[in-house]
């Protein structure tokens, strides 16, 4: 996503480039990197730095283990200690490994060299968080917004961890001081939305995700919480065609959660065959991302929205299985779920 709305970052092209051939995606690999250091207009990547080369040089070769990419980033890393790609790539792996506390010591480690860099402490709360010492990530998080009292990311990272843990009371307050800071913060107004609907406000969640897409139309997160929103709520023919109207924009979308909408929106109109479309491309992610939470969850909604509730139950129980070093929001509504299984 970071690459995609900076096409010519070499901060997001160089890792993101590197991810695809680790994963044997060689010829999107190397389109990256010709996309990278193509100048437009003027405008472009730099020429290859020394961090440049030695990503370079990991891209050429053909190994596929952790243990040599973090081998790979971190002499990365030593060359440009500013450049947060590579340390975010590290941590990724790490995690992505199980090796909490190697992640753990790698960002403080960073830290000693720049002990007040905002991005790398918010990279520490979200290891602490990931590790599942959420006292920790919240202590982290509580320190920074206490020292940047307009860091947007501070707040949303503190609000999702107590989404995360029930505690939506305690969301709606950080929310709540965010937006007095920063009161046209979109996705702070996305989060408080959230809480709405995790506190059983629906119909407060659909005025706010309303007029959110008065002022940025072209929301499509906005866009699809209104769309689930309406879906669970509304049978009128009006609300049936305000759904269809928002659901147009997701079709071409292949996002987990925006096929998940689609999908249920189209088995509600009974638009079987869009609807079964949906499904197997969800099911064909699920298969190449076995571990990802989210993406099972949002395949057993659309199970549960087909009426297949063997399927719905056991995509839910393998998203909580999986969940344990990801961030995962859902985490008590799939328990919920389950239980009325």
């Amino acid at each position: 996503n970071a690459y995609t709305h900076s096409k010519f970052s070499s901060t997001y092209g160089e890792p993101y480039a590197k991810f695809l051939s680790r994963i044997k995606q060689a010829e999107q690999a190397s389109k990256v990197l010709k996309e990278m250091h193509i100048k437009v207009d003027g405008k472009g990547a730099d020429d290859k730095s020394d961090l440049s080369n030695q990503i370079y040089t990991a891209l050429s070769s053909t190994k596929n283990d952790i243990d040599g990419s973090l081998s790979d980033y971190k002499r990365a890393n030593e060359t440009d200690s500013d450049d947060l790609g590579p340390i975010i790539a590290v941590l990724s792996a790490y995690l992505q490994a199980e090796k909490n506390n190697e992640a753990l010591y790698f960002v403080n480690t960073a830290l000693l060299r720049n002990p007040e860099n905002m991005d790398l402490l918010l990279l520490k709360a979200q290891t602490h968080a990931l590790m599942g010492d959420t006292p920790k990530a919240i202590q982290v998080l509580s320190n920074l917004i206490s020292t940047d009292s307009t860091n947007s990311l501070a707040y949303q990272h503190l609000a999702l961890i107590y989404r995360s843990l029930n505690q939506n009371e305690e969301a709606q307050d950080v929310v709540n001081k965010g937006l007095s800071f920063l009161p046209e913060d979109f996705e702070l107004k996305l989060i408080k939305a959230s809480i709405f609907e995790a506190l059983g406000r629906d119909q407060d969640a659909i005025k706010l995700y309303e007029k959110m897409l008065d002022k940025r139309p072209d929301s499509i997160m906005a866009s699809n919480k209104l769309s689930s929103l309406l879906l669970d709520n509304r049978n009128d023919s009006v609300s049936l065609n305000r759904i269809h109207a928002l659901s147009d924009a997701f079709k071409k979308n292949h996002a987990p959660q925006f096929l998940d909408t689609y999908g249920r929106v189209c088995y509600k109109v009974g638009n079987l065959a869009e609807a079964e479309q949906a499904l197997n491309l969800l099911k064909a992610n699920e298969e190449k991302y076995p571990k990802n939470a989210a993406i099972q969850y949002h395949l057993a909604k659309l199970y549960l929205a087909k009426s297949d509730h063997i399927n719905a139950k056991k995509f839910l129980e393998e998203a909580l299985k999986n969940s344990k070093n990801q961030q995962f929001e859902q985490r008590v509504e799939v328990n919920q779920l389950l239980k009325t299984l």
